[in-house]
């Protein structure tokens, strides 16, 4: 089975609603966290 590495790269200021529910599904909060 294949693992799926995803790393937040950008800020979430400026983005809209529905990007930020897709990053805190993802569980991720804060830039570099994986």
């Amino acid at each position: 089975m294949s693992k799926l590495v995803v790393t937040q790269r950008r800020s979430r200021n400026g983005s809209d609603q529905r990007q930020r529910d897709t990053l805190r599904s993802l569980g991720l909060h804060r830039i570099g966290q994986r």
